[in-house]
Protein backbone atom coordinates (compact mmCIF):
# COMPACT_ATOMS: atom_id res chain seq x y z
CA UNK A 1 0.00 0.00 0.00
CA UNK A 2 2.82 2.43 0.82
CA UNK A 3 4.09 2.16 -2.78
CA UNK A 4 0.70 3.49 -3.89
CA UNK A 5 0.58 6.25 -1.26
CA UNK A 6 3.91 7.70 -2.41
CA UNK A 7 2.09 8.75 -5.63
CA UNK A 8 -0.23 11.10 -3.70
CA UNK A 9 0.37 14.85 -3.79
CA UNK A 10 -0.33 14.65 -0.05
CA UNK A 11 2.97 12.78 0.36
CA UNK A 12 5.00 14.85 -2.08
CA UNK A 13 8.63 14.83 -0.94
CA UNK A 14 8.14 11.78 1.31
CA UNK A 15 9.99 8.49 0.96
CA UNK A 16 8.21 5.17 1.46
CA UNK A 17 9.99 4.85 4.80
CA UNK A 18 8.72 8.28 5.93
CA UNK A 19 5.16 7.33 4.96
CA UNK A 20 5.46 4.12 6.92
CA UNK A 21 6.62 6.11 9.93
CA UNK A 22 3.64 8.49 9.62
CA UNK A 23 1.23 5.57 9.55
CA UNK A 24 2.86 4.09 12.62
CA UNK A 25 2.14 7.36 14.42
CA UNK A 26 -1.59 7.41 13.74
CA UNK A 27 -4.75 5.35 13.67
CA UNK A 28 -6.08 4.42 10.22
CA UNK A 29 -8.24 1.75 8.64
CA UNK A 30 -8.80 0.36 5.16
CA UNK A 31 -12.04 -0.06 3.26
CA UNK A 32 -12.95 -1.70 -0.06
CA UNK A 33 -16.01 -0.52 -2.00
CA UNK A 34 -17.28 -2.68 -4.84
CA UNK A 35 -18.18 -1.30 -8.27
CA UNK A 36 -21.47 0.68 -8.44
CA UNK A 37 -21.70 1.10 -4.65
CA UNK A 38 -21.66 4.45 -2.85
CA UNK A 39 -18.39 5.48 -1.21
CA UNK A 40 -20.06 8.49 0.41
CA UNK A 41 -23.57 9.92 0.15
CA UNK A 42 -24.46 13.55 -0.36
CA UNK A 43 -25.04 15.17 3.08
CA UNK A 44 -23.00 12.52 4.95
CA UNK A 45 -20.63 13.92 7.54
CA UNK A 46 -16.99 14.20 6.45
CA UNK A 47 -15.29 12.69 9.49
CA UNK A 48 -12.33 10.90 7.92
CA UNK A 49 -9.56 11.83 5.52
CA UNK A 50 -10.21 9.39 2.64
CA UNK A 51 -7.42 8.39 0.28
CA UNK A 52 -8.39 6.48 -2.86
CA UNK A 53 -5.27 4.45 -3.60
CA UNK A 54 -6.72 2.16 -6.27
CA UNK A 55 -9.82 2.29 -8.44
CA UNK A 56 -12.03 4.89 -10.14
CA UNK A 57 -15.03 6.86 -8.91
CA UNK A 58 -17.48 9.57 -9.93
CA UNK A 59 -18.92 12.42 -7.87
CA UNK A 60 -22.48 13.59 -8.53
CA UNK A 61 -24.79 16.22 -7.07
CA UNK A 62 -28.58 16.11 -6.93
CA UNK A 63 -29.90 19.36 -8.44
CA UNK A 64 -33.19 21.18 -7.81
CA UNK A 65 -34.91 19.23 -10.59
CA UNK A 66 -34.12 15.93 -8.91
CA UNK A 67 -31.46 15.01 -11.47
CA UNK A 68 -27.92 13.91 -10.72
CA UNK A 69 -25.29 16.17 -12.28
CA UNK A 70 -21.83 14.69 -12.75
CA UNK A 71 -19.31 16.92 -11.00
CA UNK A 72 -16.13 14.95 -11.66
CA UNK A 73 -14.82 11.55 -12.67
CA UNK A 74 -11.50 10.62 -11.08
CA UNK A 75 -9.14 7.76 -10.35
CA UNK A 76 -6.42 7.00 -7.83
CA UNK A 77 -4.42 8.58 -6.34
CA UNK A 78 -7.02 10.97 -4.96
CA UNK A 79 -7.91 12.67 -1.65
CA UNK A 80 -11.68 13.02 -1.11
CA UNK A 81 -13.15 16.47 -0.35
CA UNK A 82 -10.22 17.82 1.72
CA UNK A 83 -11.77 21.30 1.98
CA UNK A 84 -14.73 19.90 3.94
CA UNK A 85 -12.76 17.81 6.43
CA UNK A 86 -12.23 20.70 8.88
CA UNK A 87 -15.22 22.84 7.91
CA UNK A 88 -17.69 23.84 10.67
CA UNK A 89 -20.40 22.17 8.58
CA UNK A 90 -18.36 19.16 7.48
CA UNK A 91 -20.98 17.72 5.12
CA UNK A 92 -20.24 16.11 1.76
CA UNK A 93 -21.84 18.26 -0.98
CA UNK A 94 -21.81 15.33 -3.43
CA UNK A 95 -22.32 11.59 -3.59
CA UNK A 96 -19.34 9.50 -4.69
CA UNK A 97 -19.90 6.16 -6.44
CA UNK A 98 -17.31 3.51 -7.30
CA UNK A 99 -16.94 3.15 -11.08
CA UNK A 100 -14.80 0.10 -10.41
CA UNK A 101 -13.69 -1.64 -7.21
CA UNK A 102 -12.05 0.98 -4.98
CA UNK A 103 -9.55 0.58 -2.14
CA UNK A 104 -9.48 3.33 0.46
CA UNK A 105 -7.29 4.33 3.38
CA UNK A 106 -9.14 6.34 6.01
CA UNK A 107 -7.71 8.48 8.82
CA UNK A 108 -10.07 10.06 11.40
CA UNK A 109 -10.08 13.85 11.29
CA UNK A 110 -8.55 14.44 14.71
CA UNK A 111 -5.81 11.87 14.11
CA UNK A 112 -4.91 13.51 10.80
CA UNK A 113 -4.84 16.95 12.44
CA UNK A 114 -2.36 15.58 14.96
CA UNK A 115 -0.17 14.23 12.13
CA UNK A 116 -0.07 17.67 10.48
CA UNK A 117 0.98 19.23 13.78
CA UNK A 118 3.89 16.80 13.88
CA UNK A 119 4.91 17.28 10.23
CA UNK A 120 4.78 20.69 8.53
CA UNK A 121 5.59 19.18 5.13
CA UNK A 122 2.40 17.14 5.35
CA UNK A 123 0.51 20.26 6.43
CA UNK A 124 1.66 22.33 3.44
CA UNK A 125 0.94 19.48 1.02
CA UNK A 126 -2.60 19.26 2.40
CA UNK A 127 -3.13 23.02 2.07
CA UNK A 128 -1.91 22.87 -1.54
CA UNK A 129 -4.44 20.13 -2.34
CA UNK A 130 -7.25 22.14 -0.74
CA UNK A 131 -6.30 25.17 -2.85
CA UNK A 132 -6.18 23.19 -6.10
CA UNK A 133 -9.54 21.53 -5.53
CA UNK A 134 -11.11 24.84 -4.54
CA UNK A 135 -9.99 26.26 -7.90
CA UNK A 136 -11.48 23.26 -9.69
CA UNK A 137 -14.81 23.68 -7.89
CA UNK A 138 -14.82 27.38 -8.73
CA UNK A 139 -14.43 26.59 -12.44
CA UNK A 140 -17.11 23.90 -12.21
CA UNK A 141 -19.58 26.25 -10.52
CA UNK A 142 -18.92 28.82 -13.24
CA UNK A 143 -19.73 26.21 -15.89
CA UNK A 144 -22.88 24.98 -14.15
CA UNK A 145 -23.99 28.53 -13.47
CA UNK A 146 -24.06 29.57 -17.12
CA UNK A 147 -27.44 30.82 -18.13
CA UNK A 148 -28.22 28.46 -20.98
CA UNK A 149 -27.64 24.83 -21.82
CA UNK A 150 -26.04 25.83 -25.12
CA UNK A 151 -23.42 27.83 -23.25
CA UNK A 152 -22.69 24.84 -21.02
CA UNK A 153 -22.22 22.52 -23.98
CA UNK A 154 -20.05 24.97 -25.91
CA UNK A 155 -17.92 25.53 -22.80
CA UNK A 156 -17.44 21.75 -22.57
CA UNK A 157 -16.54 21.43 -26.28
CA UNK A 158 -13.92 24.19 -26.11
CA UNK A 159 -12.49 22.74 -22.89
CA UNK A 160 -12.12 19.28 -24.44
CA UNK A 161 -10.76 20.62 -27.70
CA UNK A 162 -8.03 22.78 -26.18
CA UNK A 163 -5.61 23.96 -28.87
CA UNK A 164 -6.77 21.34 -31.36
CA UNK A 165 -9.65 21.38 -33.83
CA UNK A 166 -11.06 18.00 -32.81
CA UNK A 167 -11.30 15.62 -29.87
CA UNK A 168 -12.47 12.10 -29.08
CA UNK A 169 -15.64 12.01 -27.00
CA UNK A 170 -15.92 8.78 -24.95
CA UNK A 171 -19.45 9.47 -23.67
CA UNK A 172 -22.91 8.71 -25.00
CA UNK A 173 -25.49 11.47 -25.40
CA UNK A 174 -27.27 10.15 -22.31
CA UNK A 175 -24.07 10.28 -20.25
CA UNK A 176 -23.38 13.85 -21.39
CA UNK A 177 -26.99 14.84 -20.70
CA UNK A 178 -26.50 13.51 -17.17
CA UNK A 179 -23.40 15.67 -16.82
CA UNK A 180 -25.46 18.78 -17.54
CA UNK A 181 -28.49 17.65 -15.55
CA UNK A 182 -30.91 17.73 -18.50
CA UNK A 183 -33.01 15.26 -20.48
CA UNK A 184 -31.29 13.63 -23.47
CA UNK A 185 -33.65 15.21 -26.10
CA UNK A 186 -32.77 18.69 -24.81
CA UNK A 187 -29.08 17.91 -25.10
CA UNK A 188 -29.56 16.44 -28.59
CA UNK A 189 -31.40 19.55 -29.81
CA UNK A 190 -28.51 21.82 -28.82
CA UNK A 191 -25.97 19.56 -30.54
CA UNK A 192 -28.12 19.51 -33.69
CA UNK A 193 -28.27 23.32 -33.60
CA UNK A 194 -24.48 23.61 -33.39
CA UNK A 195 -24.12 21.21 -36.33
CA UNK A 196 -26.71 23.13 -38.40
CA UNK A 197 -24.81 26.36 -37.72
CA UNK A 198 -21.66 24.69 -39.14
CA UNK A 199 -19.82 25.25 -35.87
CA UNK A 200 -19.13 21.56 -35.25
CA UNK A 201 -19.64 18.15 -36.82
CA UNK A 202 -19.61 14.70 -35.27
CA UNK A 203 -18.38 11.47 -36.83
CA UNK A 204 -19.00 8.59 -34.42
CA UNK A 205 -16.93 9.55 -31.35
CA UNK A 206 -14.89 12.32 -33.02
CA UNK A 207 -16.06 15.92 -32.61
CA UNK A 208 -14.70 18.40 -35.19
CA UNK A 209 -14.68 22.11 -34.33
CA UNK A 210 -14.84 24.53 -37.28
CA UNK A 211 -15.18 28.00 -35.77
CA UNK A 212 -13.77 28.52 -32.31
CA UNK A 213 -14.26 32.29 -32.47
CA UNK A 214 -18.00 31.89 -33.03
CA UNK A 215 -18.20 29.33 -30.22
CA UNK A 216 -16.38 31.63 -27.83
CA UNK A 217 -18.88 34.39 -28.57
CA UNK A 218 -21.68 32.10 -27.36
CA UNK A 219 -20.22 31.84 -23.85
CA UNK A 220 -19.34 35.50 -23.42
Amino acid sequence: METELVKFALFKGFSIEEIQQLLRNTYFFKRTVKKSNFIVNQDDRCENLILLYSGKAVSEMLNNQGRYVVIEEFSSPRVFAPAFLFAPQNIYPVSVTAVEDCNLLMIPRNDFAHLMQLNTKLLFNFLSIVSQQTMFLSDKIKMLGLNRLKENIVHYILEQCGEKDQFENPYTQQELANRFGVARPSFARVIAELVQEDLISIDRKTVYVYDKSALKKIIR
